[in-house]
């Protein structure tokens, strides 16, 4: 499934009627797509306890920002997925569900916010973990991604121990949470 082109998003039904859209088409879509299940690897995480690889979804406009965190990411076990534009984000967690997105904000199409809010108005995606990972780190737009549904915010630039370790214990405790 492909997105329309969201530039021209809201049409008649304006702001509210396209998140709704979106949000149904996240329910239609679980349906036939899916979480991937082939390829599924068992890793040892401290302590000796077992975990499945999960999967990560890059979403960032900067070429050279998605390679190296797709690199942190494969060493650290996870299988990853990638996009550039907030349409495209939108897209592969329609077919893949992914386990956590990493997010930026300021994105070509469609933005950051608006792919947290969309996703958050969907219970089918409530375990899906969303970060926010971006330039823009006031207090305000700190608050605003929380409020969003975001489970973090991590400013631009970081440390990839930073990184590595928040996206771990997100993962971890969703495995505790859920046993998945």
């Amino acid at each position: 499934m492909r997105c329309e082109n969201l530039n021209q998003r809201g049409g008649p039904h304006g702001q509210q009627g396209f998140k709704r859209k979106h949000a149904a088409l996240l329910a239609a879509d679980v349906a036939s797509y899916g979480p991937l299940m082939n390829d599924i690897n068992i890793k040892p995480l401290k302590g000796g306890r077992q975990h499945m690889t999960k999967e990560i979804l890059i979403v960032d406009d900067e070429p050279g920002v998605l390679v190296a965190i797709q690199f942190l990411m494969e060493q650290q076990g996870h299988r990853v997925l990638a996009a550039e534009r907030g349409e495209d984000a939108l897209d592969l967690i329609y077919r893949y569900k992914p386990d956590l997105v990493l997010l930026d904000i300021m994105l070509p199409g469609i933005s950051g916010w608006e792919v947290c809010e969309i996703i958050r108005l969907n219970p089918v995606y409530r375990n899906v973990k969303i970060v926010f990972l971006t330039a823009r780190g006031d207090e305000v737009e700190i608050a605003k991604g929380l409020a969003l549904g975001a489970d973090a915010y991590i400013t631009k630039p970081f440390s990839n121990d930073e990184l590595v370790a928040r996206v771990n214990a997100l993962l971890e405790s969703a495995y505790e949470a859920t046993g998945e």
